[in-house]
């Protein structure tokens, strides 16, 4: 793996063919881990259902990502070629932390992740905000992950060990609140819960297509993973029904915000908001179909909220505008060819058949019914009838109604229709295969 990132690095230089070759390489590595047993993969890693599909949902966005490179004209000046080697660096700090089984060095892979995304939003972003975006980003993810790390210095202290497995049997974390408190509250914000999720709409609208396509196709995935890896820790269950309301009441205000925007990359982002609090309450669930569940809309989550900020972007970069009110019309007249792609995602987004996002949907619902909360199943459901609402708005808004701004052709290259076709294809056919999930 450092051989592969070393000549990442070196070859990255002379032609970006190279680089998304290395990436594929890594991509194919972690697939033959369903064809060949790996024992002993090494001292410091493991590799299990939940850390192979999210590292290979990191390499696919970012092979999809670099894919979008081959259209520039202009990739080998300085800036393109650092913006690049960024996008490589992050790609490969997330995918070392899903790989990672001692909890100690995990957060630091964790904490290290912001600083390429915070170069990212802040040399590339669009707008003069991008450094108060940046700086909300640091603020709420670093405030929450001190009091993780406390944590982690109780535990080792007393344990003499954070390897993620045998912290189950030494911890004292099962008898005080306050620490069950700080070892979840860092990954909450990161995923992120509503509450706290200011920083992801102010990132999301200030950084660059391809900082937003990695941002909620793979980073709010951190979050969602440190919650599957703590959740057999500790007894949750003191806290577990607050926390479940609260994650599920902040995916319905997530839904409701959505509907009141009038940027739609402020929409889109908001919508991920409103799905990770569905993974949220998947994961405290803490039964194994609800974990599945979650693990599944992740990657669900993951393709189609990337491919959604990335068709938004070609429609951004030649009428040059986000606005809700500017961009409605018949762009089916100027684009018909994008309007499959559009249509696609965006009843991917809310969990129609055949997306991956609908079996993932159907095992949280089944979760649910375990409770017996009558309360929280209404809140489910109306919270699943929000998503199609601002999913459908989303569509209509772009492809129907009076022609507001658009009065000329738009011409969308080759490589961008195969690149939307690469987040389509995983998206709906995933489901076909659910079982190796399991």
């Amino acid at each position: 793996m450092m051989m592969l990132l070393f000549l990442g690095f070196i070859f990255s230089c002379l032609n970006l063919f190279i680089l998304i070759s290395i990436m594929l390489l890594f991509f194919l590595l972690f697939m033959l881990k369903y064809y060949w047993s790996i024992n002993e993969f090494m001292n410091f890693c493991m590799i299990d259902n939940v850390s192979c599909y999210l590292i290979m949902l990191t390499l696919w966005v970012v092979i999809l990502v670099l894919l979008k490179g081959l259209d520039l004209k202009c990739f080998l000046n300085l800036m393109n070629y650092n913006y690049y080697m960024m996008i490589f660096i992050l790609g490969f700090i997330l995918m070392v932390c899903f790989l990672l089984k001692n909890f100690f060095i995990f957060y630091l892979f964790f904490e290290l992740a912001l600083v390429p995304l915070f170069m990212l939003i802040y040399f590339w972003g669009y707008y003069p905000e991008r450094m108060s975006a940046g700086v909300y980003m640091m603020l709420y993810t670093i405030f929450s992950s001190l009091p993780l790390l406390v944590t982690l210095i109780i535990v080792w202290k007393i344990s003499a060990s954070l390897t993620i497995w045998m912290m189950k049997f030494y911890t004292p974390l099962n008898y005080n609140k306050l620490m069950l408190i700080f070892l979840l509250f860092s990954f909450l914000i990161k995923s992120p819960m509503f509450y706290f999720h200011l920083w992801l709409p102010k990132a999301h609208t200030q950084a660059p297509v391809f900082g937003s396509m990695i941002l909620a196709g793979v980073v709010l995935k951190l979050g969602g993973y440190g919650l599957i890896r703590v959740l057999f820790l500790v007894d949750w269950s003191l806290l577990m029904e607050i926390f479940l309301i609260l994650g599920l009441l902040g995916a319905l205000w997530g839904g409701m915000v959505s509907l009141c925007q009038k940027d739609f990359k402020m929409l889109i982002a908001y919508s991920s908001i409103s799905h990770m609090g569905m993974v949220i309450y998947g994961v405290l669930g803490a039964y194994k179909i609800s974990v599945l569940g979650s693990l599944m809309m992740m990657v669900a989550h993951g393709l189609c909220s990337s491919g959604l900020f990335f068709i938004l972007d070609l429609l951004y970069t030649r009428v040059f505008t986000r606005s809700v009110l500017l961009l409605k019309g018949s762009l089916i007249l100027f684009v018909g060819g994008l309007m499959f792609y559009w249509f696609m995602l965006i009843i991917g987004n809310f969990s129609s058949p055949p997306s991956l996002g609908l079996l993932s949907e159907i095992l949280i619902l089944v979760s649910i019914f375990s409770y017996n909360l009558k309360m929280i199943l209404v809140i489910f459901l109306l919270l699943m009838m929000l998503v199609a609402w601002y999913s459908l708005f989303l569509f209509i808004f772009n492809f129907h109604g009076d022609i507001c701004l658009m009065n000329g052709l738009i011409i969308i290259s080759m490589v961008d229709y195969i690149n939307l076709f690469c987040h389509l294809l995983p998206l709906n056919l995933l489901i076909l295969k659910m079982g190796v999930f399991y």
